[in-house]
């Protein structure tokens, strides 16, 4: 019940409030890709200073990418599948900002396999806690989650009236 009084609460924020904490959310997926990103690569001799401005360029890479694809603008408790092909570009988009910031600012902190890591995390983190959220918001009523699975076959107009009867 607990559940419901959170998700009834996250429904009733304004917009812009979700839309922030959608934001916030993003950002600190980004910074955790890059860190286990940087913490897998460091086992391979990588240098460790300097990691501040990765975490401030892949920032600065994804959040205006996420925006200008329009990652902010649909309503996650609706998204569909069409939202994870937009999370895979905006992702994608975003890996490849950041190589242009590393490549512009000379920082050779992160190898090509590291980057693909780094990507294939963000992807994972971002379009996981979309999926996430998408699941916890959606309404699940009392009616859907009791109903019994029912199959008629070849019943016709009977077996269209017994599902209407049903309330299915």
């Amino acid at each position: 019940m607990r559940s419901h009084s959170i998700r009834v609460s996250l429904r009733a924020f304004p917009r812009s409030v979700k839309r922030t904490i959608t934001i916030l959310v993003d950002v600190a997926s980004v910074a955790l890709a890059l860190l286990v990103t940087l913490l897998l690569q460091r086992d391979a001799g990588s240098p460790q200073h300097g990691t501040s401005l990765l975490f401030v360029l892949a920032v600065l890479a994804a959040v205006p990418v996420f925006l200008a694809v329009g990652l902010y603008q649909n309503v996650i408790r609706y998204m569909g599948s069409g939202m994870l092909v937009t999370v895979v570009i905006s992702v994608s988009a975003a890996t490849l900002l950041f190589w242009v910031f590393l490549w512009l600012s000379r920082k050779n902190g992160l190898s090509s396999a590291a980057l693909l890591l780094q990507w294939l995390l963000t992807l994972l983190f971002v379009g996981g806690s979309r999926v996430a959220a998408s699941e916890f918001l959606r309404e699940k009523s009392a009616t859907t989650r009791s109903l019994e699975r029912t199959i008629i076959y070849g019943a016709g107009d009977a077996g269209a009236d017994e599902l209407l009867r049903r309330g299915t």
